[in-house]
Formats: C-alpha cells, structure tokens, sequence
C-alpha cells in the first residue's frame, strides 16, 4: 500500500512543529516564511536543532528563527563556494584550452578528432560526444560561438567553452593524453602531489565540479558527504586533528566538506585561498553567534570539519 503525503497549510505547518517542541516567538513572520520558502527544503536543516537519539522533538527553547538561520547560511555558504569555484573552472578550461588549442589547433572538426586523445580510455567516445552535444544544444545561444561559426566556419576550444558545463569539460579532461594532462596540471596546481598528481587532480576535479553544480542547484551543502568521491588521503592531512577508524584508516576529509577545502588549496593561490578561508571562518562565526541552540564548535563538527580546520592557512 503506497502511503500518501497530504499537502499542510503554513498554519498546519506550524502546528505540526509546535507538538514536536518548536517555539514560534514571531507567528506572523514565520507564516510568511512559509509561504515563501517550501518548508521540503527548510526540513533539510532541523538535525541540528534535533535532541540527540530523538529525530521528532527539537531541543529545548528550539525558535523557529533558528531553523531559518540555518537555511540562510548555508545559502550564503554556497554563495561564498561558488565565487571561487567558479574562479577554478575557468581556470582549468583556460589551461585546458592553452594546450589544446597549441598542439591541435583551434578547428573544432579536428582537435575533436579522437586522435588527439587517449585512445585506450573506455570513456572517450562519451566524452567527445557530450562537448559535441553542447556545442550544438547551446552553441546556438551563445553570441561567441555564433559568431565564431558564423563568420569563420570553426569554434576554437577557448571560444567553446562558453557554453561547456564543468561536467563536459571535467569528462574531456579525463580521457586526455597523459602528457597533456601533466601540462595542464603544471598551469592550474599550486601544491605538489608527487607522481599522484594527475589521478588525484582528476578526483580534484570531480568533487569540485559536483560541489559547484550543488551550490548552483541550492542543494544542502554544510553537512554534504558525497556518496562516491573520496579524494583519499593527502600529505596535509597529517595536520589536523581527524577521525580515523580503530585500524587508523581516515574517515573524516576525504568526501566532505574539509575535503573541499583542501581540492581548494591545491587548485588556488595562497592569497586568495587565505582570504576565502578567513570568509569562510568569519560565516560559520557569524551563525553560531546568532544561535541559541548550539555552539560554534557543535555548528564546525556538525558541519564534518576538524576544530583546527583554520590551520589551512598555515600548511
């Protein structure tokens, strides 16, 4: 028998939270916030708020005030995120299109040509098929590509990533020749990664580009566990104070948020990482002050992060 989900007024809404122990101080304005956020997405947020073991009843003297505050942070969260991710993937398709457009030329019919790639990938063929896909689904709408098909014939690389998602870019760049991928990584790393550069920058820019479509999508994003990219472990996790398994295996900063946060450090420069970081701290600060509920330090665990993550700075 399929159990039926039945549609609730602000009014109900609120009643509902209010037996689960949720203080509404301010009625009138939550009803309006309900009318105007879909509580679907709000619910996303209430784990915190929730008495340890009980996933019904909110902590006491739990206003609605804290559930919205939640949700607003993670939105500027993903705000801060995508501004300097969308920093990276610009550059990496910058470098991406320096080498392409250098040994193969700026003729889309034939730096496509899956010669200039790793024939032995199982994945090339769906790779140049989805840049192909997207040149042709939103070329059309890009005044740049237009213009470049229009008045010469052809789409340089640099031109057609206008209208490449970071998926499709993060696809072609997976099954480039070897040697054009170490290029690519000597133009867009700023750490060293030994001989493991080009496998982990390719994990590097797999979470990356799902973080930054997450962000784009307004996808919960402060507590995120990706369900199957694991950067696995890094010379700077050494650093930090993370839980391990009884065996000594790491299980916190490798599909998290921290995680993130170190892809971050390797793909930007010091400056510009430090000052992303100190946004970062000065955000999640910021949240905790305003809470009545948790703790700064209860808001950083929460969120899958070490309580010396600030040292990022630093390494």
């Amino acid at each position: 028998m399929t159990l039926l989900k039945e549609y609730k007024t602000s009014d109900e809404i609120i009643d509902i939270l209010s037996e689960r122990g949720m203080i509404f101080s301010k009625p009138l304005v939550a009803k309006k916030i309900l009318c105007e956020i879909n509580y679907f997405f709000l619910k996303g947020y209430q784990d915190l708020l929730l008495i340890p073991g009980n996933n019904k009843k909110f902590k006491s003297n739990c206003d609605f005030e804290e559930l919205v505050n939640l949700y607003f942070f993670d939105k500027e969260l993903k705000a801060l995120l995508l501004e300097y991710l969308l920093d990276i993937e610009q550059k990496i398709k910058t470098a991406m299109s320096i080498i392409i457009s250098s040994k193969y030329g700026i003729n889309d019919r034939i730096y496509l040509k899956k010669r200039n790639f790793d024939l032995n990938s199982p994945y090339l063929d769906n790779a140049i098929r989805a840049i192909k896909n997207q040149r042709r689904e939103y070329g059309e709408k890009n005044t740049a590509v237009k213009y470049y098909k229009n008045t010469y014939g052809y789409i340089p690389f640099y031109v057609l990533t206008k209208c490449l998602t970071f998926g499709a870019v993060k696809k072609l760049y997976n099954v480039m020749k070897q040697v054009d991928q170490s290029e690519i990584c000597n133009k867009i790393l700023f750490r060293n990664i030994n001989n493991k550069r080009i496998s982990k920058t390719k994990i590097f820019i797999a979470l990356i580009a799902d973080i930054r479509n997450m962000c784009a999508h307004d996808e919960i994003i402060y507590n995120f566990v990706h369900g199957s990219i694991d950067i696995g472990e890094l010379p700077e996790h050494i650093n930090f104070k993370l839980k391990r398994t009884e065996n000594g295996n790491l299980i916190q900063g490798r599909k998290d948020l921290f995680a993130l946060l170190l892809c971050m450090k390797y793909l930007m420069k010091k400056g510009s990482y430090n000052e992303f970081i100190q946004r970062f701290d000065s955000l999640i600060k910021k949240t905790a002050k305003k809470s009545k509920i948790y703790t700064e330090k209860e808001l950083v665990e929460y969120m899958n992060l070490p309580s010396d993550y600030l040292k990022l700075r630093q390494i």
